[in-house]
């Protein structure tokens, strides 16, 4: 009967467990939506990577959470998106500009 018992619990520890992982993985349809965009490619920011990014391009990474983050590159737009809170953080629009002549 213990047996039974322990083997139960461990069971449901099993099954809360891979809930919670699903939970954490965020398809790339749904942080489109977020964004507001039909297509584009989407880009995990690791806490780390965005310490690094930041001291390349203060303006577009500096002063984000310190979390994981997800940045859709489309055509002509920058999107960085907080996919737990499920909001845009920053959107940028790239702008070509050619001064040779």
């Amino acid at each position: 009967m213990l047996l039974l018992l322990g083997l139960l619990l461990a069971g449901c520890a099993e099954v809360s467990h891979q809930e919670s992982e699903v939970n954490v993985n965020i398809n790339e349809t749904e942080i489109l939506k977020i964004a507001g965009v039909e297509n584009g490619s989407v880009e995990e920011l690791t806490p780390q990577n965005l310490v690094e990014l930041a001291k390349k391009y203060p303006v577009i990474y500096g002063s984000l959470p310190n979390k994981t983050l997800y940045q859709i590159k489309t055509e002509n737009t920058l999107i960085i998106v907080d996919a737990e809170e499920k909001k845009v953080l920053r959107k940028f629009r790239f702008i070509g500009i050619n001064l040779g002549g």
